[in-house]
């Protein structure tokens, strides 16, 4: 996630990892439980609580434990969304 100068992205119950090299640049005001894989690159404000975060580095990243999306029914269409990991395959 970037944010360009000036801006701030704002999140609350979100998750921003897996992504890249770098999983947000630029300011965040968080609004509680965000999970964010690493945070070099980044500077979090508002409400830090609940949120989960790794790194900066040589700290680890947090990893999701989300597979790829898939297409599951909903109630009028199908909607694609993301499975959970079992924590056996999590690293």
């Amino acid at each position: 996630m970037w944010t360009e100068a000036g801006t701030t992205a704002t999140l609350t119950a979100t998750i921003v990892a897996a992504n890249s090299k770098f999983d947000c640049f630029g300011p965040i005001v968080s609004n509680t439980s965000n999970l964010i894989g690493t945070v070099d690159g980044c500077v979090i404000g508002g409400d830090a609580t609940g949120n989960i975060t790794g790194g900066p580095k040589p700290a680890k990243p947090i990893k999701p434990g989300l597979a790829g999306l898939r297409t599951t029914a909903g109630l009028r269409r199908p909607t694609r969304s993301n499975r959970e990991v079992p924590p056996s395959v999590r690293t």
